[in-house]
Parts: C-alpha cells; sequence; structure tokens
C-alpha cells in the first residue's frame, strides 16, 4: 500500500512539467494552424520543392539555397500528395519537433538516470519559443533537431555488442546523412564514443561495420551534393561573420565568442538579451560535472558544439542563429540540470514527489511566448489579397524587390492575377535615388507591396527604404487613399495627382 501511495504522488508531483510540455506541444499545433504567410527565406526553397520533380531537386538549388536530399524529398511528398498547399510544406517541421520531445526526455534519462531531471529539461526544451517557431518554418532546422537526438538516442540506446544493433545504427546513420546536414557531426561525436567504448575498452570490433557504412553515405552524399557546390561562395560570403577565427588575440575572435554565446543560449534556446542566464546555469554545470569526475554527460552534451566549432574555425560550417537549432537541446539538457540542482537547494531540501515548485523555473519560459506568441515574420499573402479584391483593371502593382520570393511562391501556388500589371522592382541599396526613378514610371491610379524591406524588420522605422519610396512619392504629389500595414509587410495604395 505504501508503495502506491508513493507511485501516485510521483504522478501527481509530476503533472505540472507534464502540463508543460503539453502546453508546448498545443502551441507548436497552434503556430502551425495558423498558417502565416511564408517569408523570403522560406519562400526561397518553398518555390524549389513546389516547381521542381524529385530528379530535378538532386540538381543545385535556385535562389542561392541549400538543403539536404531527404528532407526535400519528404517536404516535396507532403506538399504534393498530402495537402497541396504551404500546410503541406510545415507538416515535417512540426513532425521534426513533436518527435523531438521523447527524444529529449529518453537523452536526458539516460545521462542523468533521474525521471524529475528529465522531464524538468524536456519541459524547458518544449517551451522553447524559437523551437515552437521553426515546428512550423518551411526550413530543415526543426528536423535537424530531431535527427540530432535520434543519432544520440540510438547511440546510447542500443545495444552494440549485438550484430543486428550494428547493422541497424549502421543503416540508420547513413539514411539520415541524406536528411540533414548536420547529422554528420552528430556521427563523428557519439561515433568516436562508441568506438572508444566498444572497440578500445571491450574489444569489440563489429562497431567498425557501422562507421565504414556512414563514411560511404557521406562520400557518396559530398561528392554528388556538395563538392563544388555553386553556391558555395556565396554561402561562405552570407556568413561570412560566422567562422571561428584561429588568432586569440585578434578583437575578431572575441567578437565571435559573444556572437557564439548569442547564437547558442540567445537564439537557439530563445532567451534572447539574457543569454547570460543559461550560459551561467550552463558553465556552472560543466565545472560541478567535471569536478564530480562524469564526463559522460559531459561528453555527450559539449562534444557536437566543439565539432561544430572546429569546422566553423575551417570555414566548411558556420556557427550562428538558425544553424545551431540543433545544439539548443544539448545545452538545455546542461543547464536544466545546475538549475534543478540550484533550485532543490533554495526550497531549502530536496524537491518532495508533493511539492510542485520545481515547475516555478520553466514559468519563466512563458515570458517570451507572452510577448511574441504567435510568431509571424512577414505576412505578404494577406495584403496580396488585400489587391486582388479591391485593385480596379487596368491599375499597376509595383513590387518591392525584397518581396519577390514570397510574392513568386504565392503567384504560383495561387496565381494572384496581376500579370501584365505588376511592376518588378529592383535592389538599389547603394543608389536610394534609382526606386524614386522606378516608381515615378508609374502614372495615375496604382499599388504599392512592401515585404522583406531592408533594413530587415518586422516594424517600419524612417531608414528602410519603403519609408524612402513613400516619401519620394507623397513629395512629388503623390497621395496615400488607402493602406493595409502587416507583419513585415504592407501595400499602399497611391494616385498620382500631379508631376
Amino acid at each position: 500500500m505504501a508503495d502506491t501511495r508513493e507511485i501516485h504522488r510521483t504522478i501527481w508531483s509530476e503533472l505540472p512539467l507534464f502540463a508543460g510540455i503539453l502546453t508546448g506541444i498545443v502551441l507548436a499545433i497552434v503556430q502551425f494552424a495558423i498558417n502565416r504567410s511564408v517569408w523570403s527565406d522560406e519562400a526561397a526553397v518553398a518555390l524549389n520543392i513546389v516547381t521542381k520533380s524529385y530528379p530535378e531537386l538532386l540538381r543545385p538549388l535556385d535562389h542561392q539555397q541549400v538543403a539536404p536530399i531527404g528532407f526535400l524529398f519528404l517536404e516535396r511528398f507532403f506538399f504534393q500528395e498530402i495537402i497541396g498547399n504551404e500546410l503541406g510544406l510545415r507538416i515535417l517541421p512540426l513532425l521534426g519537433f513533436l518527435a523531438s520531445i521523447p527524444l529529449t526526455y529518453f537523452l536526458s534519462l539516460r545521462l542523468f538516470a533521474d525521471r524529475r531531471i528529465a522531464l524538468f529539461a524536456t519541459s524547458f526544451f518544449t517551451l522553447s519559443l524559437q523551437l515552437i517557431r521553426y515546428s512550423s518554418e518551411v526550413k530543415q532546422y526543426s528536423t535537424d533537431v530531431a535527427v540530432g537526438l535520434l543519432i544520440a538516442c540510438l547511440s546510447l540506446y542500443l545495444p552494440m555488442r549485438k550484430p543486428s544493433s550494428v547493422v541497424a545504427f549502421g543503416v540508420a546513420g547513413s539514411l539520415l546523412i541524406w536528411m540533414s546536414n548536420v547529422s554528420v557531426i552528430l556521427l563523428f561525436s557519439f561515433g568516436s564514443f562508441i568506438l572508444f567504448e566498444e572497440v578500445v575498452r571491450r574489444n569489440n570490433y563489429r562497431v567498425l561495420f557501422a562507421v565504414l557504412l556512414w563514411i560511404a553515405s557521406f562520400v557518396t552524399y559530398y561528392q554528388f551534393f556538395i563538392h563544388d557546390h555553386p553556391s558555395r561562395e556565396f554561402m561562405l560570403r552570407y556568413w561570412g561573420n560566422s567562422f571561428l577565427p584561429l588568432n586569440p588575440f585578434d578583437k575578431e575572435f572575441y567578437f565571435f565568442v559573444k556572437h557564439m554565446l548569442m547564437s547558442l543560449f540567445g537564439f537557439a534556446i530563445g532567451f534572447g538579451g539574457l543569454w547570460i542566464l543559461p550560459f551561467l546555469f550552463f558553465t556552472f554545470t560543466t565545472v560541478m560535472l567535471a569536478r564530480q569526475k562524469r564526463f559522460f554527460p559531459l561528453y555527450i552534451c559539449i562534444s557536437p558544439i566543439v565539432v561544430h566549432l572546429i569546422l566553423s574555425s575551417f570555414r566548411l560550417y558556420p556557427f550562428s542563429g538558425r544553424l545551431v537549432l540543433y545544439l539548443a537541446p544539448y545545452a538545455i539538457i546542461l543547464y536544466s540540470y545546475s538549475l534543478w540542482m540550484i533550485w532543490e537547494k533554495l526550497t531549502g531540501r530536496i524537491i518532495s514527489t508533493n511539492n510542485y515548485t520545481q515547475m516555478l523555473p520553466v514559468l519563466a519560459m512563458f515570458i517570451p511566448i507572452f510577448f511574441n506568441f504567435p510568431v509571424y515574420r512577414e505576412e505578404l499573402r494577406p495584403n496580396i489579397e488585400f489587391v486582388h479584391k479591391r485593385r480596379e483593371p487596368g491599375e499597376m502593382v509595383y513590387l518591392y524587390y525584397g518581396a519577390t520570393p514570397a510574392y513568386s511562391f504565392y503567384d504560383t501556388v495561387h496565381d494572384s492575377g496581376f500579370g501584365r500589371n505588376l511592376v518588378l522592382g529592383n535592389a538599389h541599396r547603394k543608389s536610394p535615388a534609382e526606386y524614386g526613378a522606378e516608381v515615378d514610371e508609374l502614372t495615375g491610379r496604382y499599388w504599392l507591396l512592401f515585404s522583406h524591406v531592408y533594413p530587415h524588420a518586422t516594424i517600419r522605422n524612417s531608414d528602410s527604404e519603403e519609408v524612402q519610396i513613400l516619401e519620394h512619392i507623397t513629395s512629388n504629389g503623390g497621395k496615400i487613399l488607402d493602406k493595409n500595414i502587416t507583419v513585415g509587410s504592407a501595400v499602399y495604395y497611391i494616385e498620382m495627382t500631379k508631376r
């Protein structure tokens, strides 16, 4: 009877943590269901998915895009065979997020052998605003998280003494290389651990079979889809500040270190400007586990970060923003452990099975959610519909160049109906007066459609090219008859009364 009461108390005490996890799942589903507009970066890869056949997706993508072949194929399948609109493109990222939740729990449980700590870390993971956001982003970053966690769990749970487990891990790793670009980082990190444990300590040479399969798969993928990729130089320029400088005496080295910490603890985990807090807890856990000589969880959580930084130093893979989203669960697991330990001390005793105070730190995750959920980026689709409903026959539509990828996606999927009445703007960042020359070609009444405005922001400011164009128009006799403002996008109905 006593054991039964203890089990019931344990279940009731864990309910708040389960509630946090369930809340994160509901928020991700809501974020998916609102079907926000695709924004510029999403549209660039989405255009490839919806316009190319499966064989064409094997070739370099248009619009300077790079994505894993397996991801592209699955995205194409969900779009073409399941739904047929942008919601179909968001199914795979959502599934990646949902699959990551139990994987985070099992990884935490394996590392610390404590169900409560595992639930605590999983609650933090599930309520991360950035992870929720990317659960409906038409990009590979949410599936990167799931693939990385799957590799970690396979590494730690499969009994490598069994030949069937070695074969299964070898085949799974080989396939995941085609699904995620970061899979190689995880396979190297955890593969090294397995080789040490099985070959060096147990003389189990069977695991070499799995490693050879991974190498063969990666070499094939690299030869056909990475080597001499036409977008390589563009990517190197685009991510130019995201590679680790090798000279520690160079000030750029320290700028990068700050950028790295902000990317991982601010952006990826979702703490924003408060990134120093999870970083301090992460550091505290590292020191504490090192002093206790508990190197196993340290290696599992830190080695992928180290390998990524090494690749960054050789300019092979940038360390920045969304590219490090897959590292979020490992950082979360480590800082959650120290936060749990500290919280126990602050409560004055070990948190008992009938104490709900362990939920209080998790509630802090609701602060960014409260102010920023649901997440919108560039709501161009409502403005296209606004123009479509109100535009008179023959009226021209000027499309700001930054809106071109997203507009092209919606025109391809839904057909805007603007046809020959559409004027495509060009980029003139070094010569802003050229924007005025473009709109001066328009007469009478016409429409201006903006999105992804430089400087890129979701609010209008005096320095934006959108404001500069509007000021040019109004100073030359133009009047704004109507407008519609959405997050990251705007449309204006203009009438030119004089020249």
